[in-house]
């Protein structure tokens, strides 16, 4: 298998906004109160695909998740339609600060919903879903579930 460069998912894009921090002190305790969404990459023979999911922080279940092999906005933005159409929006959207997730076509999907942005804050990084929830490629597992969400 041929060795590739490990892809960035995090990278930030120049000029987009950043949001502040809303997650401090507050205790996440029902449903749809705060979801997150992370991008991995699973290593192929020429290359690599990426998955993004999104997951409730409460009840840690993968709400929807895409496949593509570029990084564009746009597969992030299907698997939030999807979760947002099954589930209703949250109330805080809870990501890192990769050009995906602050891209005027993510963005503007959760303001148009009333959803409050929040980038993922360093004290969560290690400790909850976020940046890094996901298993990395190269683990024996992925997220633990598959498809839509559905159980």
């Amino acid at each position: 298998m041929p060795i590739y460069q490990k892809p960035n998912t995090s990278k930030a894009a120049k000029g987009h906004k950043i949001y502040p921090y809303l997650l401090r002190g507050l205790r996440v305790n029902r449903p749809n109160q705060v979801w997150c969404a992370d991008i991995t990459y699973l290593p192929m023979r020429r290359g690599f695909l990426y998955l993004v999911a999104i997951m409730d922080w409460h009840t840690r279940k993968v709400l929807a998740w895409r496949i593509s092999n570029t990084l564009e906005a746009e597969f992030c933005v299907d698997a939030l339609n999807e979760a947002t159409h099954k589930f209703g929006p949250p109330e805080i959207m809870n990501t890192d600060q990769g050009s995906q997730f602050t891209s005027f076509a993510w963005t503007d999907r959760l303001r148009r919903s009333g959803v409050r942005i929040s980038p993922l804050g360093t004290l969560l990084r290690n400790a909850l879903p976020g940046s890094g929830w996901m298993v990395k490629a190269g683990s024996s597992t992925t997220s633990s579930s598959s498809g839509s969400g559905d159980p």
